[in-house]
């Protein structure tokens, strides 16, 4: 086995882990350069490092027209006041200063900022501040400080004195942080499906964090939102045809998690062991789940059937508070499924809603512990 072959053996043992590795240089006060595709939630992953370390965060973006006093501050135009930046708020009172597209950042400026990373001292307009011990210099941006590529082409290499005092690291997809900051992790997990597909298909579009964090947004607001023009407006948004929209769709990964972002089941049968009533019946699970108990007819379905359940005389429940329990005045469990509050709707007919297997098996799993199931 040669040197190299030594190496390589060596960083596939010893998997560097991204996270653990800023994490510690933020601790440290190291300044360092996260660089990576649009949209991969660099700037969302500073901004959690720092809230857990309890820091404040100031961030500015910058082009290659950017002063250096937008950095340092001005004098008013009668010289009686200073007007401050993000830049000296974070230097004086030991906050974390984060340059959003750093590598948009001029030669000339680079090297006029040296002097903030190297020094324990800073002449502003108005005075000389001394640099607090918990400022933090961080950095992001979109490629590796050499130049621009093919998808960012007005990049200009940073100046090697500027960037030398940043460890650059390169930054891809972090699915776990992913799901943290969109609110659906079943669209979410549609959306790191069709990103793997994309790739895998060599189709040319960018899908990034946006798409799962902007889509999720707009469930929220619409839970009956047609999922094909949702696609359309958070991740496809017009580049493709129909036609490779409609291959990447079919692709196994991508169909699976449609399915389950629709709530969609394959049908089984199972025993139900002895009801209310004493007796046993074999009962079948189907999409919209119908259990014949004693004196309740459960249901479990999706919120787009709502007013055909009604129409069928089914009282209409939620386990907890969401944008269809308010929009449909419909009865809140809050999270807990009660004998008593069962009774209470005065009908053998009762349904709950819900977009998601995960509540859909917690609903199951309370109306078990309570002898219904």
């Amino acid at each position: 086995m040669d040197l190299l072959e030594k190496l390589n053996l060596q960083r596939k043992l010893n998997k560097l882990d991204v996270n653990k590795t800023i994490s510690y240089l933020y601790e440290k006060k190291q300044s360092f350069y996260l660089w990576g595709a649009a949209g991969t939630g660099k700037t969302e992953k500073i901004l959690l490092l720092a809230k857990e370390f309890n820091q404040t965060v100031k961030t500015m973006s910058v082009t290659p027209l950017t002063t250096k006093g937008e950095f340092m501050g001005f004098m008013s135009v009668d010289g009686s006041r200073y007007v401050s930046t993000p830049f000296r708020e974070s230097y004086e009172h030991g906050y974390t200063f984060l340059l959003d597209e750093m590598d948009n950042i001029s030669q000339q400026l680079a090297v006029s900022l040296n002097q903030s990373l190297s020094q324990s001292v800073l002449t502003f307009p108005d005075r000389t501040i001394e640099k607090h011990p918990d400022f933090r210099f961080l950095g992001t941006g979109n490629t590796n400080g050499m130049g621009s590529n093919s998808s960012f082409s007005g990049r200009s290499k940073m100046d090697y004195s500027f960037k030398d005092r940043f460890i650059p690291i390169e930054w891809s997809f972090d699915e776990n942080l992913e799901l943290q900051l969109a609110s659906n992790k079943n669209f979410t997990r549609l959306i790191q499906a069709i990103r793997k597909e994309t790739v895998e298909l060599n189709i040319p579009i960018q899908v990034t964090m946006r798409s799962s964090i902007i889509g999720s947004k707009m469930l929220e607001g619409n839970p009956m939102f047609p999922l094909l023009d949702l696609l359309e407006y958070s991740v496809f948004k017009y580049q493709i045809s129909e036609e490779t929209r409609n291959k990447i769709l079919c692709r196994a990964s991508v169909s699976t998690a449609i399915e389950k972002l629709l709530g969609n089941e394959n049908e089984q049968e199972i025993d139900l062991e002895e009801s209310f009533s004493g007796s046993k019946e074999e009962i079948k699970i189907v999409t919209t789940e119908i259990k014949e108990i004693s004196k309740f007819n459960f249901k479990i379905s999706s919120p787009e059937n709502i007013e055909k359940l009604k129409s069928e005389g089914f009282i209409v429940c939620t386990l907890d508070k969401s944008q269809v329990q308010k929009k449909h005045n419909l009865t809140n469990f809050d999270g807990n499924i009660t004998l008593e509050k069962l009774q209470s709707l005065g009908s053998e007919n009762i349904c709950f809603v819900t977009h998601t297997q995960e509540k859909k098996e917690i609903i199951k799993a309370q109306l078990k512990s309570l002898g219904l199931l």
